[in-house]
């Protein structure tokens, strides 16, 4: 194992994977290009599903150039995401990517009705999402 997979804390289920994203994105540090599209990791800058991934598995994905909702993505993915579903992944993807869904602060007023989706089609209780 490198020293990479040593210090990543990956998402250990489908609401911490949430939860975190949730926490951790405003408009400015989502993982985009210079176009503005999205992309798993960008140097440092790593998107909500690229945050689970080490450096490796994340230059891999990015040269496909796709959606986690690509088969050929999916199948790419460690087996501890896959785990987690194909929809639950790109539900979680469409979140970051969509820029109505952060402002400066985090989650904005949009983002956080999508949040409430969210757990609502898994079953999440949103007041104890934080609670994983």
């Amino acid at each position: 194992m490198n020293k990479q997979q040593n210090t990543i804390q990956f998402s250990k289920n489908k609401r911490q994977l949430l939860y975190q994203t949730s926490v951790h994105f405003n408009i400015y540090n989502r993982c985009v290009d210079n176009k503005g599209l999205p992309a798993f990791r960008i140097g440092e800058n790593a998107c909500a599903i690229g945050r689970e991934l080490t450096n490796l598995e994340a230059k891999k994905l990015d040269k496909t150039n796709c959606s986690v909702n690509n088969k050929e993505v999916y199948y790419l993915l460690p087996v501890r995401l896959r785990n987690m579903g194909l929809n639950f992944l790109y539900d979680i993807q469409i979140l970051h990517d969509r820029k109505k869904n952060w402002n400066e602060n985090g989650l904005s007023k949009i983002g956080e009705e999508n949040i409430k989706k969210i757990c609502e089609k898994y079953y999440f209780d949103r007041e104890t999402l934080k609670y994983y």
